[in-house]
Order: C-alpha cells, then sequence, then structure tokens
C-alpha cells in the first residue's frame, strides 16, 4: 500500500504509516494454515512453476467464488489475479469517497429529525416557552432583516406562516413521531 501510494504521488509520513500498521492493522491478520487445503487444479498446475504461490490457490480454492488482486506475474500468467487491479482499486476509491458524502448527508438528515422531534416534545412540554423563544426569533429576524436576502425573507415568512398555522405544526409534529416511533 505504501508503494502504490508513493508511485501514485501520494505524500505519507512513514513513521505514521508504520505505527497505524503495527497498532491497527497486523492485530486484524489472521494467519492461515493451508497444510492440509485440498489441492485445486490451478494450485496443482502452478506448483510445478513456483511453489510460493501454492497456498494462495489452495486458501482462495476453499473459499471459492473469491477474486485474488495480486502483482505476481506467475498468478497474472494463469489468469488466477485480475491483472490490472489497480483500475479496480481507483474505481473503488472514488466510489468510497461518494459512499462517505452520502452516508454524511443521511446523518446529517437523520439529526435534524430527532432534533426537530427532540423541540416538538419540549414544544408540547413547555408551550409557554416555546413561544418565548419563537418570540424572541422572530424579533432577531425582524431587527435583522437588512441581513436577510428577498429570497431569504420570503422563506422565513413562509415557514412562520406554516408553523403559527395550528392544523398543520400538529399533522407535522405527529407524522415526525409516528416515523421515529416505527423507525
Amino acid at each position: 500500500m505504501l508503494a502504490d501510494l508513493k508511485r501514485e504521488g501520494d505524500a505519507f509520513d512513514l513513521a505514521t504509516a508504520e505505527r497505524l500498521w503495527w497498532q491497527q492493522h497486523v492485530p486484524l491478520l489472521h494467519v492461515v494454515c493451508v497444510n492440509g487445503l485440498p489441492m485445486t487444479a490451478a494450485a496443482d498446475k502452478l506448483a510445478q512453476e513456483d511453489l510460493s504461490d501454492v497456498g494462495i490457490l489452495q486458501l482462495a480454492g476453499v473459499l471459492t467464488p473469491v477474486v485474488l488482486f495480486a502483482e505476481d506475474p506467475d498468478l497474472i500468467r494463469h489468469g488466477i489475479a485480475v491483472p490490472k487491479w489497480r483500475d479496480i482499486r481507483a474505481a473503488v476509491g472514488r466510489i468510497g469517497d461518494a459512499e462517505t458524502g452520502m452516508q454524511a448527508s443521511g446523518t446529517a438528515v437523520m439529526g435534524t429529525c430527532y432534533g426537530l422531534y427532540g423541540v416538538a416534545r419540549l414544544a408540547r412540554a413547555h408551550p409557554v416557552a416555546t413561544g418565548i423563544a419563537a418570540a424572541a426569533a422572530g424579533v432577531y429576524a425582524y431587527r435583522n432583516r437588512a441581513r436577510f436576502t428577498a429570497d431569504t425573507r420570503a422563506k422565513l415568512a413562509r415557514f412562520g406562516t406554516e408553523a403559527l398555522s395550528p392544523g398543520r405544526a400538529v399533522r407535522a409534529v405527529r407524522a415526525a413521531q409516528a416515523r421515529l416511533d416505527t423507525g
């Protein structure tokens, strides 16, 4: 992996990388004894050329179906390893970045939902305090209205009108409670 990073032009701190390797990765690695595993046709064929690759092929035979990412020329020549696995790794990296972004967005949405649910519960439990807080927010928005664009002012006005509509607010709170109670 460090060689990959160096070849791809990324900078890395070797001391930090070694510390991460020994403290976080090595404890997760498991050594598998391949003695006694059945010989596969590919392992038997490759045993005549390179005995060092036989164990990985025996293990791959037990774990089948499996994709083997390797740069060993013998494994690639026999069609056992994926020859251009770096392209796959690069694509997976891009997918991983997109997945991280989607996960962060989902977490933000869920956090907002739980926050709104909590506010609705507090509003129901303490209606006077909620009214005071809403009035304070309204006064703040009114006093600082010059800071808001016309579009933002329109959205705030629409939100305030919808929030103060008793039927709509009750329906929204009940719908949020139902979603959170079932989820």
